[in-house]
């Protein structure tokens, strides 16, 4: 889990199989979930830069075998953006999972 610091991330968001966008982001954690608040994310394309407007919180549920489902914080629900922003944080090795069981605790 990271340890009181943000680190910086980059990875593609696949809408499509043809589509593909660039974003950064800045990840940081909230232990008491554990959450991953993801600031200043921005979507980057030709040295041109465009802001999501909020942040967006995300937590890594492990379901079975312990594969990880990374789910919306507000509505405990998965989407494309939050799988593909959860595999760019598990590949910095800084994560800490909430089992599927305790998250409505």
């Amino acid at each position: 889990m990271l340890t009181g610091q943000t680190i910086h991330i980059n990875f593609d968001y696949a809408l499509s199989e043809t589509i593909t966008v660039k974003l950064r982001g800045d990840i940081s954690c909230n232990y008491v979930k554990p959450a991953y608040i993801i600031s200043s994310l921005q979507v980057t394309k030709d040295g041109v830069v465009n802001n999501f407007p909020n942040e967006l919180t995300i937590i890594p549920l492990v379901v079975e075998h312990d594969a990880i489902e990374w789910v919306h914080a507000d509505s405990m629900r998965k989407s494309i953006l939050s799988e593909a922003l959860g595999k760019a944080i598990e590949s910095t090795g800084e994560v800490s999972f909430l089992r599927k069981r305790e998250k409505a605790a």
